[in-house]
């Protein structure tokens, strides 16, 4: 049995450039939801751990790579229905500059914020409490269970959540930096025995737009947990490369 390969793939961590790159290795059948899927059933194609379970129980038997916008913890839902030969990765990046890029990037896809300041966007609860509070803890803290559908939910966030993180992320097979992008790369190719292709950078945002200091500001004290998640993962993958565990 072959393995089945979890990506956990935060927002705006430079996952969709990786997922150009895993199409040099997978066909296009393999990589659910596939991109029929997604333009069918939309954005929660690749968010709804419901509608997830419902492509697994179609189309399991051909599924080599999982990749949305879904938590760890969806490590145990494919577990559960395609074997326990499961394996991880993720990228992350630094909280600060994700959260600037995923303002930019909301404001350039989104014509009626044409207008709107990057804290206007930022002000919105449904995007601050889904996408980016805490976002990367959010992303390796949720526990399964038949109540979660999507990260989106709003949680209170507690330094257990961080704890959980932390421990999760221990977990996966190899982990990531953003900014050391085509080490992570290496580390996945040689880990796995893939092969990815050159590096194919797509769906960037450029800094076109300025940023308060009170911006900054507030980033910083909302996004307090993924600060010293992200400083976690820092050393945990310094180690990790020091002790020859990923290239």
């Amino acid at each position: 049995m072959k393995p089945v390969y979890l990506f956990v793939h935060c927002q705006k961590t430079a996952g969709t450039s990786l997922m150009a790159q895993l199409a040099h290795q997978f066909k296009s059948g393999e990589i659910c939801p596939t991109e029929a899927i997604k333009k069918q059933d939309g954005p929660m194609a690749i968010l709804s751990l419901k509608m997830l379970e419902t492509y697994l129980d179609k189309d399991g038997k051909n599924i080599r790579v999982v990749s949305g916008h879904f938590p760890y913890c969806t490590r145990d839902l494919l577990v559960n229905t395609l074997g326990p030969k499961i394996r991880t990765f993720t990228i992350l990046r630094d909280p600060i500059e994700r959260t600037l890029s995923f303002l930019r990037h909301t404001k350039k896809l989104t014509p009626e914020l044409k207008n709107a300041s990057l804290m206007d966007i930022y002000d919105d609860k449904i995007r601050f409490h889904g996408l980016i509070h805490n976002h990367m803890v959010k992303m390796f803290a949720l526990p399964y269970g038949p109540d979660l559908d999507t990260v989106m939910t709003h949680i209170n966030f507690t330094d257990a959540h961080l704890e959980t993180a932390k421990s999760n992320l221990k977990k996966v097979n190899i982990v990531g930096l953003q900014d050391d992008y085509d080490r992570f790369c290496k580390a996945l190719e040689a880990k796995f025995d893939w092969d990815l292709g050159a590096a194919k950078f797509v769906n960037e945002t450029k800094k076109t737009h300025s940023v308060s200091p009170q911006l900054i500001d507030r980033i910083k004290a909302d996004n307090a947990l993924d600060i010293r998640f992200y400083d976690f993962a820092k050393r945990h993958v310094a180690q990790r490369q020091a002790k020859g565990r990923q290239v």
